[in-house]
């Protein structure tokens, strides 16, 4: 039988307690966070507009504006600034941006840009995906998750750390199948 590597998937625990462990933990965190943000006078402030007021920081109108938008010119998309400049009047603005990358990239490019910038999100998922059993764990796809989640709420494409992210998702499989090629294990 083949020796397993000392950061593979058969070094970790499964069982059912190790699993339950780690619910708690997780379950622990959003605790934490929900009582830390409850505490703080803005958070809590936002939230209530939010829950109470179902005001959603004007995401209420830019969103159909935005996919509106979208329908109407869904190849070739309104164009780099253009897209701004088309959505502010459709909320009651000069200028706006969409406040969500995807919205943003079919508004801008359509799926003519769309298709290969969703293409590569997919191929750095992939590749994040196959190296969680490598040294670095699950951390390029968490980092990733994060970015792309954060990404429905803001508009974050336009940053380097988008960028890093993105290149680390990608570069982590190819670090691990160099890793797995080198390591030789010992038989025992």
């Amino acid at each position: 039988p083949r020796a397993s590597m000392p950061w593979g998937k058969k070094s970790k625990g499964k069982n059912l307690a190790t699993k339950l462990k780690f619910g708690v933990i997780a379950l622990a965190g959003v605790l934490f966070l929900v009582i830390v943000s409850y505490h703080n006078e803005a958070v809590r402030v936002r939230w209530e507009k939010t829950f109470y007021d179902e005001n959603l920081a004007g995401r209420e109108k830019i969103y159909p504006a935005a996919i509106g938008m979208i329908l109407e010119s869904p190849i070739i998309g309104w164009g780099p600034i253009n897209h701004f400049w088309e959505l502010g009047p459709r909320v009651g603005e000069q200028f706006r941006d969409e406040h969500n990358v995807y919205l943003w990239i079919l508004a801008e490019v359509g799926l003519v840009g769309a298709i290969p910038f969703f293409i590569v999100l997919w191929l750095c998922w992939r590749s994040a995906w196959s190296a969680r059993d490598g040294v670095q764990g699950i951390l390029p796809l968490v980092m990733l998750l994060f970015m792309l989640t954060a990404g429905m709420s803001g508009t974050n494409h336009n940053r380097k750390y988008y960028w890093v992210i993105l290149s680390h998702a990608l570069a982590a499989s190819a670090a691990y199948a160099a890793m797995r090629k080198t390591w030789n294990p010992v038989p025992l």
